[in-house]
C-alpha cells in the first residue's frame, strides 16, 4: 500500500528496485504524525534518503528518537555530544573503508537494529556512494523449490566474521578507528536464513557473507557455495539501488529487508558520517 501524501513534500524513486530521495522535509520540525508518516514510506521504498538537513549531533538523535528505541552500537565509540550517535570516519591515508562488505547491520545479535540512519557531515569532491539491495526481491527471483528450501533453514550469524582477530577490519587501518571491545555480544546467535517483516509480512533473504558463517547443521565448507551464490544475486543491479550522497543528506533503511555496501572509490580524501541505529525485534 502506497504511503500516503505529506503535504509539500515529494517522494522521488531512486531505482526501480528500491528506495526513495525525499525533497521538501525538514526533519527538525518533524512531530509524531509526520514521524508516522515518514515510517510509512519506509514501509513502502525500503530506503529514503531525505536531502538538505541542517543537523547537529543531538538533534540528528532527536529526530531518531520519534522512529523507534535508540540503542547504542557495540562496536564503536561514540561521539561525546550524544551516546547514541557513532562517527564513521575515513581520513585521507586510511586503506579500507568501514561498511566495505554487502551485509544487514549486526545481525549477529539477538535483536539486530530494525533501521539505521545515516547523516552525511563531511563527503569527498566525488565518490562515497552507498549501494542498497532490495531483499524482498531477491528472494521472490529464486525457484520456487530454492525458496523453500532456504525457508526451512537457519544460519549462525556472529561478529567474528568482520570484527574477529581475524576478520574483515582487523588489520584495516582506520576502518574500526573508534572501536570498543564489548563485553555483552554473544559469540554467536541462530536466526532464520529467510527473514519475514514484522510489520509487512514480506519475506526478505537475511543471510550474507559478513555475519552469517554456515547453515545450522551444516559446515562452513558445505554452506559457502550457497551463501556466496546469495550474495552474487543481491549484487545484481536489478536489485538495487546506488545513493549519492549530498552534504545533509540523511538516509534511513529498513534492515529487515535490506543490505548495503559502502564505495571505497575517493583515495585521499575525507568522509565524516554520523550513524544511529533504532531497536528491532528477534527475526523469524
Amino acid at each position: 500500500m502506497a504511503a500516503p501524501r505529506m503535504r509539500g513534500v515529494e517522494l522521488r524513486p531512486l531505482s526501480g528496485a528500491l528506495g526513495a530521495e525525499v525533497l521538501g522535509l525538514d526533519v527538525n520540525r518533524l512531530d509524531t504524525s509526520g514521524a508516522a508518516w515518514l515510517r510509512a514510506a519506509l514501509l513502502e521504498h525500503q530506503l529514503l534518503a531525505i536531502r538538505g538537513q541542517q543537523l547537529e549531533p543531538r538533534s540528528f538523535s532527536d529526530f531518531a528518537g520519534l522512529l523507534g528505541k535508540r540503542e547504542v552500537y557495540p562496536f564503536s565509540e561514540p561521539i561525546d555530544e550524544d551516546p547514541f550517535v557513532v562517527p564513521i570516519v575515513k581520513e585521507p591515508d586510511d586503506q579500507e573503508v568501514f561498511g566495505g562488505i554487502w551485509h544487514t547491520d549486526s545481525s549477529y545479535l539477538e535483536k539486530p537494529p530494525s533501521l539505521t540512519l545515516l547523516h552525511a557531515v563531511e563527503l569527498p569532491v566525488q565518490g562515497g556512494d552507498t549501494l542498497f539491495a532490495n531483499m524482498y526481491a531477491v528472494f521472490e527471483s529464486l525457484s520456487p523449490a530454492l525458496r523453500e528450501v532456504l525457508s526451512r533453514l537457519r544460519g549462525i550469524y556472529t561478529a567474528d566474521l568482520v570484527h574477529g582477530s581475524s576478520g574483515a577490519f582487523a588489520a584495516a587501518a582506520g576502518a574500526d578507528r573508534n572501536r570498543r571491545e564489548p563485553d555483552d555480544v554473544p559469540v554467536e546467535v541462530s536466526h532464520p536464513i529467510v527473514r519475514t517483516h514484522p510489520e509487512t509480512g514480506r519475506k526478505a533473504i537475511y543471510a550474507g557473507l559478513a555475519h552469517t558463517r554456515e547453515f545450522t547443521g551444516f559446515t562452513r565448507a558445505e554452506s559457502l557455495p550457497l551463501l556466496e551464490y546469495l550474495d552474487g544475486v543481491a549484487r545484481l543491479p536489478e536489485f538495487g539501488a546506488r545513493l549519492a550522497w549530498q552534504a545533509g543528506t540523511v538516509a534511513i533503511w529498513d534492515n529487515r529487508c535490506v543490505q548495503h555496501y559502502a564505495l571505497d572509490d575517493y583515495p585521499g580524501e575525507r568522509r565524516v558520517m554520523h550513524r544511529i541505529i533504532i531497536a528491532g525485534d528477534r527475526p523469524v
